[in-house]
């Protein structure tokens, strides 16, 4: 009987002891969200990607991504290729309203109707050349 009223004191005094632990610890909202889009079209240029995806509704968004946003110490974008099975899509990383990362999951074969070039691409230079931040237009 003695053994049975240790183990049940000890029982409570350990399941307290968590309890009130985890009352007092911060719980905190994260900051960070995603917001997942599907991709409709991924044009090729000398300086970048452009992406066109879908918003809601039926509205298409654009979204210009220079080469430099996918270097290591930029770190603004990243591509990952992905097999035929799974749908294209470009995810949003918004931290504090503002969109801070760019992720592009793309068909690792070219020759997918996703990927395409522009039929003018000195028409666009500019466009890659303007973009320093990463628009929430969603």
């Amino acid at each position: 009987m003695k053994k049975i009223y240790r183990f049940l004191c000890f029982s409570l005094l350990f399941f307290s002891i968590f309890s009130v632990t985890s009352l007092s610890a911060d719980q905190k909202e994260s900051n960070l969200y995603y917001v997942n889009a599907q991709v409709l079209k991924i044009l090729q240029h000398q300086n970048g990607y452009c992406v066109i995806y879908r918003r809601p509704g039926k509205a298409a968004g654009e979204l210009y991504l220079p080469k430099k946003w996918f270097k290591l110490h930029i770190n603004k974008a990243h591509m990952e290729k992905i097999t035929q099975r799974t749908n294209p899509s470009i995810s949003f990383f918004i931290k504090d309203g503002t969109c801070e990362y760019v992720k592009v999951y793309a068909p690792r074969n070219v020759n997918s109707r996703i990927w395409g070039t522009f039929q003018y691409p000195h028409e666009y230079d500019a466009k890659f050349d303007e973009a320093e931040t990463i628009p929430l237009d969603l």
